[in-house]
């Protein structure tokens, strides 16, 4: 198939074994280059959640199943290539191309790359460019937000919450959403409960509770929510960025150890593993956070502080540039 000449090919998967972490921030690095005026064309292995929210966000998927390796030899020498996976080192990408790499964790020995992008909050801590990176940018201001977020500033929330959107990722492994939810109706039987992309697990022990799935504009559940409970992934932080902090349940080590460098920084309300969650414990904590007005206004002020509605833009600008400069050089 023939692209032109300027196009970004992302490199990513979302399918059973990865997830739609690496699809959906590549999917709002696509719309920030799309604005740019760059085209983009996704080479992945896609399930079907991923392919519905790519025909919603109007992004090209090419399905494979080659490893990273493989899709980047498959490119026309000189290809401006993204690469957001953990499966693959970038010491063995083809070198006659040109990279800029989305990575979380500086665990490979060498980056030899345009630039590395990396939005976390251990970000800074980090050195590429020791490890052979041409340029990096690091930390919160080149966070990739959700697709369907608007450029508008940090969501406004009623204080008690009355309605609490739970996000739990890989499927709900530890079986958390039932135990959120009992928990949650000991607190106040009115609340609301909003539970997204997960099947639905019975009538439960509350009324008011809603299984809905996944969705390609989760902006307008944000909105509806007045309170977030999520898994530790990617939700923590699209909470933060909308100025709404959430409790968070993390489900790996990694996940943990990230979510309490999350809550020492005060972008959110941190509840543990999910391996170790004990009712009468959960109960007392939930109780704690969801009432507690000071908290969450301490939490939305930190929040405020260190996100910024600009940071897609900003990401893409980067990408752009660390691209830009490798063509110019070898023209």
């Amino acid at each position: 198939m023939a692209y032109q000449t300027d196009c970004v090919f992302l490199l990513c998967d979302a399918d059973a074994t990865s997830g739609m972490g690496h699809f959906l921030r590549c999917a709002a690095l696509a719309k920030a280059l799309q604005r740019r005026g760059r085209d983009v064309v996704f080479i992945g292995s896609y399930h079907q959640t991923a392919r519905q929210f790519a025909a919603a966000f109007q992004l090209v998927l090419q399905h494979t199943q080659l490893s990273i390796c493989q899709r980047a030899a498959t490119l026309a020498p000189g290809s401006q290539v993204v690469v957001d996976s953990y499966h693959y080192q970038p010491s063995e990408l083809p070198e006659h191309h040109h990279y800029v790499v989305l990575d979380d964790f500086c665990l490979h020995e060498s980056y030899p790359v345009a630039g590395v992008l990396n939005f976390t909050l251990a970000a800074p801590r980090f050195d590429y460019r020791s490890k052979g990176a041409r340029s990096q940018a690091l930390g919160l201001s080149y966070y990739l937000p959700h697709p369907s977020f608007p450029g508008s500033g940090p969501l406004q929330k009623s204080m008690p919450p009355h309605k609490v959107l739970l996000l739990i990722g890989s499927g709900d492994c530890y079986d958390i959403a039932p135990k959120l939810v009992a928990a949650l109706h000991q607190l106040d039987a009115t609340l609301k409960i909003r539970i997204l992309g997960l099947r639905h697990q019975g009538d439960g022990v509350c009324p008011n509770v809603e299984w809905l799935p996944a969705s390609s504009d989760i902006y307008q559940h944000y909105v509806w929510a007045d309170f977030c409970i999520t898994s530790g992934g990617l939700a923590k932080y699209e909470c933060a960025y909308l100025g709404c902090p959430a409790a968070v349940i993390s489900l790996t080590a990694g996940e943990l150890q990230e979510t309490m460098q999350f809550s020492q920084a005060g972008l959110c309300f941190n509840l543990g593993h999910a391996s170790e969650l004990k009712p009468d414990k959960l109960l007392t904590e939930l109780a704690d956070i969801v009432y507690s007005e000071t908290m969450h206004a301490d939490a939305r002020k930190a929040c405020n502080q260190v996100f910024s509605s600009g940071s897609a833009e900003r990401a893409a600008k980067f990408v752009v540039q660390c691209l830009g400069e490798c063509t110019d050089a070898t023209e």
